[in-house]
């Protein structure tokens, strides 16, 4: 039985950047996403004062997760919305469930 894996990147847009083009570009990112394999779902938030972003992806296997990571780095689907972040500042983290879902 495979366990999923979460995949929580939190950024902040390069200066400039017109949110609406971002959200279009991410749009994109999430087609991008449902196609590759193991993908399970995928959220964007931002903070309540609107300086940073949290994208929350759920993935079937850490392989997976480290696969469609790889892959993203050569898309041309996810290209756009990459050049429209501020790299240096971002944070990726990968982790499994410890406890199961509350809802």
């Amino acid at each position: 039985m495979s366990k999923k894996i979460l995949e929580l990147v939190v950024f902040e847009l390069l200066a400039g950047v017109d949110e609406a083009s971002f959200l279009a570009n991410a749009e994109a990112v999430s087609e991008w996403a449902r196609a590759q394999s193991g993908f399970i779902s995928r959220d964007l938030s931002r903070s309540e004062d609107g300086g940073r972003w949290i994208e929350v992806v759920w993935w079937e296997t850490p392989e997976d997760a480290q696969r469609a990571a790889r892959l993203a780095e050569s898309s041309e689907e996810c290209a756009p919305m990459f050049a429209q972040i501020d790299v240096s500042r971002a944070t990726m983290i990968h982790g499994v469930p410890a406890l199961s879902h509350a809802a």
